[in-house]
């Protein structure tokens, strides 16, 4: 039996990334961030990333102005 695999990750285990700096879209594909922000990363296959904001707003950014946060024994 395979396991689905979003972001990297199995299915049940979110991933999550914070923005390193601000950016303001220059599109309606893309997404607003402002620096701290935490973000859900949905797609990380590309250079631009699919995330969700914690208004369940998805959208792309670009991957150098976001890290992935490691995964902690809390998040469990």
């Amino acid at each position: 039996m395979s396991s689905l695999k979003l972001a990297g990750k199995t299915a049940g285990e979110d991933c999550w990334v914070t923005a390193k700096y601000d950016y303001s879209a220059q599109g309606s594909h893309e997404l607003d961030l402002r620096k701290s922000e935490r973000l859900l990363l949905l797609d990380d296959s590309k250079h631009w990333w699919r995330v969700m904001n914690n208004r369940n707003q998805a959208g792309y950014v670009p991957s150098n102005y976001v890290k992935k946060e490691k995964p902690s024994i809390f998040d469990r």
